[in-house]
Protein backbone atom coordinates (compact mmCIF):
# COMPACT_ATOMS: atom_id res chain seq x y z
CA UNK A 1 0.00 0.00 0.00
CA UNK A 2 1.67 3.33 -0.99
CA UNK A 3 1.00 6.43 1.34
CA UNK A 4 -0.45 9.52 -0.15
CA UNK A 5 1.09 12.57 0.57
CA UNK A 6 -0.95 16.05 1.08
CA UNK A 7 -0.35 18.63 -1.40
CA UNK A 8 1.15 21.99 0.65
CA UNK A 9 1.08 25.30 -0.81
CA UNK A 10 4.13 27.63 0.38
CA UNK A 11 4.26 30.53 1.44
CA UNK A 12 6.26 31.18 -1.92
CA UNK A 13 3.48 30.10 -3.93
CA UNK A 14 0.60 32.60 -2.33
CA UNK A 15 2.93 35.39 -2.62
CA UNK A 16 3.52 35.19 -6.05
CA UNK A 17 -0.25 34.67 -6.62
CA UNK A 18 -0.54 37.80 -4.98
CA UNK A 19 1.84 39.87 -7.05
CA UNK A 20 0.27 37.87 -9.92
CA UNK A 21 -2.83 39.42 -8.43
CA UNK A 22 -1.42 43.07 -7.90
CA UNK A 23 -0.08 43.39 -11.25
CA UNK A 24 -4.02 42.62 -13.21
CA UNK A 25 -5.12 45.20 -10.44
CA UNK A 26 -3.02 48.04 -11.54
CA UNK A 27 -3.53 47.18 -15.37
CA UNK A 28 -7.44 47.31 -14.26
CA UNK A 29 -6.77 50.60 -11.94
CA UNK A 30 -4.61 52.44 -15.79
CA UNK A 31 -7.32 51.57 -17.64
CA UNK A 32 -9.84 52.07 -15.46
CA UNK A 33 -8.81 55.79 -14.58
CA UNK A 34 -8.66 56.52 -18.83
CA UNK A 35 -12.43 55.11 -18.63
CA UNK A 36 -13.32 57.44 -16.22
CA UNK A 37 -14.91 54.15 -13.88
CA UNK A 38 -15.79 55.18 -10.16
CA UNK A 39 -13.24 53.83 -7.91
CA UNK A 40 -14.32 50.90 -6.09
CA UNK A 41 -12.80 49.03 -3.30
CA UNK A 42 -10.17 46.09 -4.09
CA UNK A 43 -8.60 42.85 -1.88
CA UNK A 44 -5.86 40.51 -3.22
CA UNK A 45 -6.92 37.35 -1.93
CA UNK A 46 -4.93 35.75 0.64
CA UNK A 47 -4.19 32.30 -1.70
CA UNK A 48 -4.80 31.94 -5.57
CA UNK A 49 -4.71 34.93 -7.55
CA UNK A 50 -7.57 36.45 -6.84
CA UNK A 51 -8.85 39.69 -7.04
CA UNK A 52 -11.86 40.98 -5.25
CA UNK A 53 -13.92 44.03 -6.27
CA UNK A 54 -16.52 45.23 -3.71
CA UNK A 55 -18.95 48.30 -4.65
CA UNK A 56 -19.66 50.14 -1.47
CA UNK A 57 -20.86 53.42 -2.85
CA UNK A 58 -23.77 55.42 -1.58
CA UNK A 59 -26.89 56.35 -2.07
CA UNK A 60 -27.81 52.51 -3.50
CA UNK A 61 -28.64 53.78 -6.80
CA UNK A 62 -25.27 55.22 -7.21
CA UNK A 63 -24.08 51.34 -5.96
CA UNK A 64 -25.89 49.58 -8.33
CA UNK A 65 -24.49 51.60 -11.07
CA UNK A 66 -21.08 51.18 -10.31
CA UNK A 67 -21.53 47.77 -9.79
CA UNK A 68 -22.83 47.76 -13.62
CA UNK A 69 -20.31 50.08 -14.87
CA UNK A 70 -17.19 48.03 -13.78
CA UNK A 71 -19.74 44.89 -14.97
CA UNK A 72 -19.85 46.27 -17.91
CA UNK A 73 -16.19 47.13 -18.19
CA UNK A 74 -15.36 43.85 -17.57
CA UNK A 75 -17.05 42.24 -20.41
CA UNK A 76 -18.88 38.91 -19.93
CA UNK A 77 -18.38 37.25 -16.83
CA UNK A 78 -17.93 33.28 -16.43
CA UNK A 79 -21.05 33.32 -13.77
CA UNK A 80 -23.07 36.12 -12.56
CA UNK A 81 -25.59 35.75 -9.99
CA UNK A 82 -28.36 38.31 -8.00
CA UNK A 83 -29.76 37.03 -4.67
CA UNK A 84 -32.14 38.52 -2.51
CA UNK A 85 -32.25 37.76 1.06
CA UNK A 86 -35.43 37.46 3.49
CA UNK A 87 -34.51 40.77 4.56
CA UNK A 88 -34.32 42.63 1.49
CA UNK A 89 -30.71 43.08 0.70
CA UNK A 90 -29.70 42.13 -2.87
CA UNK A 91 -25.99 40.76 -3.41
CA UNK A 92 -25.17 41.01 -6.56
CA UNK A 93 -21.92 39.50 -7.69
CA UNK A 94 -19.94 38.45 -11.30
CA UNK A 95 -16.63 36.60 -11.56
CA UNK A 96 -14.25 36.65 -14.36
CA UNK A 97 -12.22 33.40 -14.26
CA UNK A 98 -8.23 32.90 -14.80
CA UNK A 99 -9.16 30.57 -17.38
CA UNK A 100 -8.05 32.59 -20.16
CA UNK A 101 -10.52 34.14 -22.62
CA UNK A 102 -9.69 31.32 -25.88
CA UNK A 103 -13.34 30.46 -27.65
CA UNK A 104 -14.81 33.48 -25.93
CA UNK A 105 -13.19 36.68 -27.60
CA UNK A 106 -11.50 39.00 -26.03
CA UNK A 107 -13.00 41.08 -22.86
CA UNK A 108 -12.73 44.80 -23.06
CA UNK A 109 -10.57 44.88 -19.95
CA UNK A 110 -9.87 41.06 -19.25
CA UNK A 111 -8.09 40.65 -22.06
CA UNK A 112 -5.76 37.58 -21.80
CA UNK A 113 -3.34 39.02 -24.56
CA UNK A 114 -2.64 41.88 -22.27
CA UNK A 115 -1.70 39.45 -19.23
CA UNK A 116 -5.27 40.09 -17.57
CA UNK A 117 -5.81 36.23 -17.07
CA UNK A 118 -3.28 36.03 -14.42
CA UNK A 119 -5.79 36.37 -11.80
CA UNK A 120 -9.65 35.78 -11.19
CA UNK A 121 -11.78 38.57 -10.54
CA UNK A 122 -15.04 39.07 -8.35
CA UNK A 123 -17.11 42.11 -8.47
CA UNK A 124 -19.93 42.48 -6.00
CA UNK A 125 -22.16 44.80 -4.15
CA UNK A 126 -24.73 44.62 -1.33
CA UNK A 127 -27.91 46.40 -2.23
CA UNK A 128 -30.09 47.21 0.97
CA UNK A 129 -33.67 48.18 -0.03
CA UNK A 130 -33.89 50.15 3.44
CA UNK A 131 -31.33 52.42 2.33
CA UNK A 132 -32.03 53.41 -1.14
CA UNK A 133 -32.90 57.06 -0.31
CA UNK A 134 -31.12 57.61 2.33
CA UNK A 135 -28.04 59.74 3.06
CA UNK A 136 -24.55 58.33 4.22
CA UNK A 137 -24.83 58.62 8.64
CA UNK A 138 -28.62 58.82 9.01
Amino acid sequence: MTERTASTITDAEQIRWQRDAAGVLTKLLELAAKRGLPAISWTVAEAGARLVGQCYRHPTEARRATFAAWREALGEPDTERENTTSGGIVHLAATWERGGSAGKGLRPLLSDRDGYQRASVVLSADIYADQAHQEPGQ
